[in-house]
């Protein structure tokens, strides 16, 4: 299970991803069903991170981790 975090204001969802392949491709941030943000790039702490108003959505939150292609 990755290292997950919701917390703030703004909220800002950060997950630590882990891939001993080739890598994350990217990281999809879906609230309530709808596709907020994608994430291609890490931050310098290693995370990937959507930024997110609660007063649009509520609180139904999944997340899409693609790998790297050969």
């Amino acid at each position: 299970m990755p290292d997950q975090k919701v917390y703030g204001n703004p909220y800002v969802i950060k997950l630590k991803v882990v891939d001993n392949l080739l890598g994350v491709n990217r990281v999809e941030f879906y609230i309530d069903e709808q596709l907020v943000c994608i994430s291609e790039e890490e931050t310098d702490e290693g995370y990937y991170e959507c930024s997110w108003d609660p007063g649009k959505y509520h609180s139904d939150i999944r997340i899409d981790m693609y790998d790297k292609c050969w």
